[in-house]
């Protein structure tokens, strides 16, 4: 019962990798889905509040929000290598806040999209210990 519904994920992006996002929101769906089943994902990107997401999904039979943000800057002095970070929070659909993080890596052995996924999991013990 319940499941987790996922906000529309924000992307600051350096302009050299902006033409991969399309590819990185495909890919970041995937390991969700296969994790928290039953996943409700955004159709199109909606900017909502987290009170009216928390509302919305609550009447949906929602039991949790997961908000992600990435962020992908150049590293300075260093030939198309990026830093990446993401941050997570996870809110239960009243609103209360369960769990924050930030993971980080660096794009030096893996490419943007390798490095959001590999964030991604590497938040997953910590979500896990709310979501499960």
């Amino acid at each position: 019962s319940g499941g987790v519904a996922v906000a529309t994920v924000e992307f600051k992006l350096d302009k050299k990798l902006q033409q991969g996002l399309p590819y990185m929101c495909r890919t970041l769906r995937e390991p969700l889905q296969q994790a928290y089943a039953p996943v409700i994902l955004p159709d199109k990107k909606e900017e909502k509040s987290l009170a009216a997401l928390c509302t919305e999904q609550k009447q949906a039979g929602c039991r949790y929000v997961l908000l992600e943000r990435f962020t992908g800057s150049r590293i300075r002095n260093e030939h198309n290598n990026f830093h990446m970070i993401m941050e997570e929070e996870l809110y239960d659909t009243d609103g209360n806040l369960l769990t924050m993080q930030t993971t980080s890596a660096s794009t030096k052995d893996l490419t943007p999209i390798e490095a959001m996924v590999y964030l991604q999991f590497q938040a997953k013990e910590q979500r896990d210990k709310f979501l499960r």
